[in-house]
């Protein structure tokens, strides 16, 4: 993570400008270039200000890399993309299968607070390319000028190296409009896969009703091990492709472990299953729909999880610690619609993945980035499960009080920061500076935040006084009277340790 970050930077300071790239290339390498890190850095960094607000930066800035077209649709511009188009007009050329690795940032911004202004980019571009999206010949290339396909392939979203299939599940994850996967769909209802979407079909299987495709099951899911385990529970399948992965490792140990990667010819194909099967999602390269339902932290390395459901509304996974003694950790959700959700635990004596009885059971509000207590025990496999019981309103279309600790400094008993809101609605930012009690030493009002619905970020620097020499134990809050409900809670306390 401190490399992730040290990167990032390098990045900002010689590699991008208005967060695209300095130099003008071809959007498959133009990504390459920090887009795509900065919007893993908001992944990785969920709420941060910072990081997010450089997607929000790119969000705007990639709009001049698009140009509209008289019936309405969006198409980007050219082969050739850079910072200098926010500048210039350039003539236009092809939109072909890498550009939708440029959307990458502003996905990140629509996960995090569906934008109206980027979503309705999005939307105009992907509406655009739904028109060309014909039965054995699916675009990957049109012309902007005459608006006519001219590359094609035989099986749908099958550009950009995963890119494109990535574009398209997100954007039908968030809207949930089935248009931006009618082509897949077709394919499905025909008893056919598609060669770029195996990786994804997992995924896939929990986010859509798969049963309409009960006859064409197995020859949809033979790509993917996984997928059939999920529509079967036979694990034999899984499993056999868990020992080859294991072989892998084992015959490559220094590539999956302190091999510095300096090329991006490196495929890491055997760390797909297992992300699937701990997390119930997965990461590539080029790929970037956010599938991943779980993560889990504290139980050390020595336990192994399985994720079985990650629904918008039910998650359930089967987990077992090899530990002598049981293990305390957290789960976080992240693919769970905002409610109130019974969370149970229990045995699964029988390895069928289905609780025999609960031993732990309770009712918590749960909403995308919430952290409940796990506890493994000791050598017995069990199964921890979530269902709502309470659906409640979206989580996004909220405002988002938020400071970053790469922002706070601390002086002579002074702290400085910046006061941000990254959420949908205007919102009173309020600072406090708080002792190891919680008592309230220094506060400042800074009046109202605005949402950053132009996608320009909303930003108010700020100080507090009256700091100690030694402050271990004391924090910066922003909204320290809870006043609002956010998209997201912690992001409005950064601690202050040490002299």
């Amino acid at each position: 993570l401190a490399g992730a970050r040290n990167l990032a930077e390098l990045a900002q300071k010689n590699n991008l400008r208005h967060g695209l790239n300095k130099r003008s290339m071809d959007p498959l390498h133009a990504y390459e270039e920090g887009v795509n890190h900065d919007a893993t850095m908001a992944l990785w960094h969920y709420g941060d200000p910072v990081y997010l607000e450089r997607c929000i930066v790119n969000a705007r800035s990639t709009e001049a890399l698009t140009v509209r077209l008289p019936d309405g649709g969006r198409l980007f511009k050219s082969q050739r993309l850079g910072a200098e188009d926010l500048e210039i007009d350039r003539p236009p050329d092809r939109d072909a299968h890498a550009h939708p690795l440029m959307w990458h940032p502003t996905f990140m911004v629509l996960w995090y607070n569906r934008n109206p202004r980027a979503l309705a980019h999005v939307r105009e571009w992907a509406d655009t390319w739904m028109k060309h999206m014909e039965p054995g010949k699916f675009a990957t290339g049109i012309d902007v000028k005459t608006g006519k396909t001219v590359n094609s392939d035989k099986t749908p979203f099958g550009g950009g190296y995963g890119g494109q299939a990535s574009a398209f599940l997100f954007l039908y994850d968030l809207t949930g409009d089935e248009t931006y996967v009618a082509p897949l769909l077709n394919e499905f209802e025909a008893g056919r896969s598609a060669r770029r979407v195996n990786y994804y079909l997992p995924s896939l299987f929990h986010r859509l009703d798969m049963s309409r495709f009960a006859q064409h099951l197995p020859s949809i899911l033979q790509g993917s091990d996984m997928a059939r385990f999920l529509a079967t529970g036979n694990r034999a399948p899984l499993m056999d492709a868990l020992k080859r992965y294991v072989g892998e490792y084992q015959y490559f140990p220094i590539i999956y472990t302190s091999a510095e990667q300096f090329t991006d010819r490196i495929f890491l194909y055997g760390l797909y299953d297992p992300s699937n099967a701990y997390t119930g999602g997965f990461a590539a390269r080029n790929s970037y729909w956010h599938t991943f339902a779980v993560g889990w932290a504290g139980f050390g390395t020595d336990y192994a999880a399985l994720v079985t459901r990650a629904k918008p509304d039910h998650f359930r996974a089967t987990a077992y610690s090899f530990a002598e003694e049981p293990v305390q950790g957290i789960a976080t959700f992240w693919r769970l619609d905002h409610g109130v959700y019974r969370i149970t635990t229990g045995p699964d004596r029988d390895g069928n993945d289905e609780m025999d009885h609960a031993i732990d059971s309770r009712e918590l509000e749960i909403a995308r980035g919430t952290t409940v207590p796990v506890t493994l025990p000791s050598k017995t496999q069990v199964v921890i499960e979530a269902k709502q019981v309470r659906k409640l309103d979206p989580i996004w279309d909220r405002a988002d009080l938020a400071i970053s600790p790469m922002e706070i400094r601390v002086q002579d008993g002074i702290v400085n920061g910046v006061a941000h809101n990254i959420g949908a609605k205007t919102a009173r930012a309020i600072m406090a500076l708080r002792d190891p009690g919680g008592r309230v030493v220094s506060r400042t009002d800074l009046g109202q935040l605005d949402a950053p619905l132009d996608l320009i970020p909303k930003r108010q620097p700020f100080t507090l006084k009256g700091l100690p020499e030694d402050h271990a134990g004391w924090t910066v809050v922003i909204d320290p009277d809870g006043a609002f409900d956010e998209i997201y809670e912690g992001n409005n306390v950064v601690p202050l340790t040490g002299k």
